[in-house]
């Protein structure tokens, strides 16, 4: 899921170094943030986004340290965070749909959005990380951007997917008791 959240050149240049540039990434520069990043990643300093990105996916070594799974995880969760904001943004001041009760469909989509990206942040230190991202993930896409998508269309038919994301984010939260 990460690949599929991580994906595209954000405006970063693939000739741009990872750790020093401070334009192409939300955080800033990425050794204020992780100073010891480079070594715990196994990168260099001066390693470019071309040496580590490879079609547009994210290749980093597989390193157990918490501080490299807080680097790998808060990428996708941080670009998930500024998409839910956006779209809850977008939805409080620019959506004026000729319904308005699109409106209230538009705000339970990007509550639920930045909620559960939120709780994506925690998913690493979780018993089964890869079941609660897996599972917060896929209600994030299939609830609340089946919510954004009935909202825009004012469109009940494409709401079928959202009782499957529902259940993602109770199958999440349930499996934090296992």
């Amino acid at each position: 899921m990460r690949n599929f959240l991580w994906k595209g050149n954000y405006d970063m240049g693939y000739a741009r170094v990872v750790w020093n540039q401070d334009s192409w990434h939300a955080l800033g520069s990425l050794i204020h943030c992780f100073p010891s990043g480079p070594q715990l990643m196994g990168t260099s300093i001066v390693d470019t986004v071309s040496m580590i990105v490879l079609n547009g996916v994210w290749f980093w070594p597989l390193i157990s340290d918490p501080e490299c799974l807080q680097i790998t995880q808060s990428l996708p969760t941080l670009h998930g965070g500024v998409a839910a904001l956006a779209l809850g943004t977008y939805g409080a001041h620019g959506f004026k749909p000729k319904n308005p009760s699109y409106k209230e469909v538009w705000h339970t989509a990007s509550l639920y959005h930045l909620v559960h990206t939120a709780a994506l942040v925690a998913a690493p230190m979780t018993k089964h990380p890869n079941i609660f991202g897996g599972l917060l993930t896929t209600g994030i896409l299939a609830f609340s951007g089946t919510c954004y998508v009935v909202a825009y269309l004012e469109d009940r038919t494409y709401s079928r997917l959202a009782p499957f994301g529902g259940f993602a984010f109770i199958g999440a939260w349930a499996s934090l008791l296992f």
